[in-house]
């Protein structure tokens, strides 16, 4: 994967979230972390988040985290050191509609996180999962 991709990635992800008056949502992720992604998932009121660090450079790591605060059931990978090719990611653009999405395989399992906004409907549609 081309560093260029991740750093689209983590450029999207600072105004994915909603507006700039919307509180960020609650996340996994560390103090030092970057949120990419963070949803909770209902109704068991766990989270999801995908953390980075330093995105763009040689250091850069990416890890998804899932459980509650204080008790991370799933963290994937278990080392943040070369995690990034753990991970695919994919991208999609035109006119008023965004997609993106983030994947990986754990014990024969594929994991996805995703953000779609289509511009174009009526209403227009903003999905995340």
């Amino acid at each position: 994967m081309q560093k260029r991709s991740w750093t689209r990635l983590a450029a999207l992800a600072v105004l994915a979230p909603g507006s700039a008056h919307a509180a960020a949502p609650p996340s996994l992720c560390q103090p030092q972390e970057q949120v990419i992604f963070a949803c909770s998932v209902k109704p068991s009121k766990k989270l999801v988040s995908l953390c980075a660090r330093q995105l763009g450079s040689p250091a850069a790591s990416l890890q998804y985290r899932f459980g509650r605060p204080g008790h991370v059931e799933l963290q994937h990978p278990q080392q943040a050191a070369g995690s990034l090719q753990a991970f695919r990611h994919g991208s999609y653009g035109r006119y008023r509609v965004e997609r993106q999405s983030v994947s990986f395989e754990n014990l024969g399992v594929r994991y996805a996180v995703f953000d779609d906004h289509e511009g174009d409907m009526q209403p227009e549609v903003h999905e995340r999962g």
